[in-house]
């Protein structure tokens, strides 16, 4: 379990960025190209969903409140920009990819609402829910997130370096 537990230091250091980070314009953008390409190489190492238990190991934990606008505004304030293009099927082949508008502060709460209801499974000893739920949600939801967001810090950290 210790790619859960390096994953699990990753994800803190990435709600500590989204929650209490200092870093504004340009110093954001790297700050969180580096939390969220971190996150996700991390992911990369946990096990599959199937290689752990679904089971709770300990009481059910109640959901708490995982984001708020006051986080979005904070997080919004910080980074420079907020809407970026995003490629709406990156495997096409015969033709230009189409594009849809999309909000960087959305792709980074879906990843960080993700990423959060398993370090509070993580921090409640749930530890195989918590890689399950990480494992299970990387693959279908907060990976492809991840990407979209670091990709998009990545765009303007390459233009305005």
């Amino acid at each position: 379990m210790e790619k859960v537990e390096r994953f699990a230091a990753e994800a803190a250091r990435f709600q500590a960025w989204v929650l209490r980070g200092t870093h504004t314009g340009d110093a954001a953008v790297r700050e969180g190209l580096r939390r969220l390409s971190r996150l996700y190489v991390a992911g990369l190492k946990l096990p599959r969903p199937s290689e752990v238990p679904l089971e709770p190991e300990g009481e059910y934990v109640e959901d708490e409140p995982l984001t708020s606008p006051s986080f979005r505004r904070a997080l919004s304030d910080r980074l420079p920009f907020q809407f970026f293009w995003e490629p709406v099927n990156r495997l096409e082949t015969e033709r230009e990819p189409e594009s849809d508008a999309a909000d960087l502060m959305d792709t980074i709460d879906d990843v960080y609402r993700d990423v959060v209801r398993g370090l509070i499974l993580y921090r409640a000893g749930q530890v195989g829910p918590a890689s399950h739920h990480w494992a299970l949600t990387f693959r279908s939801q907060w990976g492809g997130h991840a990407l979209s967001a670091a990709r998009a810090l990545h765009d303007y950290f390459a233009r305005h370096r």
